[in-house]
């Protein structure tokens, strides 16, 4: 039976075997796409001239607006309803612009209002040195699906980069983001969300955040986070079954990765470098409030920390294997040590690990530190060079610390 009703381009029909489509049919279908295709070109040779009046024209049926090249400058925050896709003709030559003083209706550039909402190759100038009030660059701000950013540059925001509020399915990724004042990207929480193939850079705060609630089942990978952000990645608010790999950090004023009242996450075969104004850990790790389980840390390299490339504060039944540190540049506490374990964190696997230290003078006092109270966790098989006291300073009760090679 035929499903194509003519005069009827809505363009929610299916068309199936029974139907017969006839010129005057060819033509609705014509509409119906056209209706849901505006171009936008500042110059005028286009459906319109303003990004905002071709959200306004779908509002209510959605579609794909195109956008050529040129600048366009918002003189408020733009509300973009469901269903509706926005992509640049270049990213570096569409160029959306924030007024000096902006005072927008809502604290963001583009306010998401709806579920599938598409936003790709663009550019936005954020002006953060020019604003008076709190500006973010792109925000869920009311807890939408299916959203997708990506091959956006967002440049001198004036606060985060990219927020999701209660968001599920949302993909985030091959965006650049330089100078954002706050967090530049920040979930909190989301749900089942991929942030992938980011580049972050002189970000004010971290790069990349989970907090003000408990994400789940987010990936993290193949990101790159460098200079002058605080934390490369900070995981907290009771989130769990994060997984993190592949993403590489370095310069971080902090920490490469801060994980705090967080469980089940597993991060590996990620890079973390600190730089010179780098003033803590490699990584860290604090269950000391609200106890850490389930932490899988495995196949990481972590260069150059200043104070201990691995901190374990209050942490319980996680791995910590098959990592490589290599020239720590740690303070030398008393009994401090390139991975250490405080007197809250037991039973947790440290094995299998390369420990090097081959600087003039040397900082650290052992490779693996364990402090008093401790107990049952398990530092073995593991390679450990050039310490000033020895490879590994076991106190707790009935931890094991066997098959260590030491140089």
């Amino acid at each position: 039976m035929p499903t194509f009703t003519p005069g009827d381009v809505s363009g929610n029909q299916t068309l199936t075997d029974d139907d017969h489509l006839y010129p005057l049919h060819i033509n609705e279908l014509r509409d119906a796409i056209n209706n849901m295709l505006v171009i936008v070109d500042s110059s005028g040779n286009g459906n319109y001239t303003t990004i905002q009046d071709a959200v306004t024209a779908l509002s209510t049926t959605g579609g794909l607006i195109f956008v050529k090249i040129g600048n366009y400058t918002f003189t408020d925050s733009l509300s973009v309803p469901e269903n509706i896709s926005i992509i640049g003709e270049q990213k570096d030559k569409v160029i959306i612009l924030v007024p000096d003083n902006a005072s927008y209706t809502n604290p963001n550039v583009f306010n998401i209002t709806g579920d599938s909402v598409y936003l790709s190759t663009f550019t936005i100038q954020g002006n953060k040195l020019n604003q008076s009030t709190t500006i973010s660059g792109i925000e869920d701000s009311t807890g939408y699906d299916n959203e997708v950013v990506s091959n956006v540059n967002l440049l001198n925001i004036h606060d985060a980069g990219i927020i999701l509020t209660n968001s599920t399915n949302s993909k985030i990724y091959d965006n650049f983001l330089d100078g954002c004042g706050s967090r530049s990207i920040l979930c909190k929480p989301a749900i089942n969300a991929t942030i992938q193939n980011n580049y972050i850079i002189n970000g004010e705060d971290m790069g990349i955040s989970f907090d003000t609630g408990a994400s789940l089942n987010c990936n993290v990978t193949s990101n790159k986070i460098i200079d002058g952000v605080s934390f490369g990645i900070g995981i907290a608010g009771g989130s769990g079954h994060i997984f993190v790999s592949n993403n590489y950090t370095e310069n971080t004023t902090l920490e490469g990765i801060q994980i705090t009242t967080a469980t089940f996450i597993n991060i590996n075969n990620n890079i973390f470098v600190a730089g010179a104004s780098s003033t803590d850990f490699g990584v860290s790790f604090d269950g000391r409030s609200v106890n850490c389980v389930g932490i899988t840390f495995t196949n990481n390299q972590i260069m150059s920390s200043y104070k201990n490339a691995i901190a374990i504060l209050g942490v319980s039944m996680s791995i910590f294997n098959n990592n490589i540190i290599y020239d720590s540049m740690g303070g030398g506490n008393s009994g401090d040590g390139a991975i250490s374990l405080d007197g809250l964190s037991y039973k947790n696997s440290v094995q299998n690990n390369t420990i090097i230290d081959d600087r003039t003078p040397k900082k650290h006092i052992y490779g693996i530190s364990e402090a008093s109270g401790g107990n049952q966790n398990n530092m073995s098989n593991n390679i450990i060079i050039g310490y000033l006291t020895g490879g590994v300073n076991k106190t707790g009760a009935n931890s094991i610390e066997v098959n260590n090679l030491l140089g």
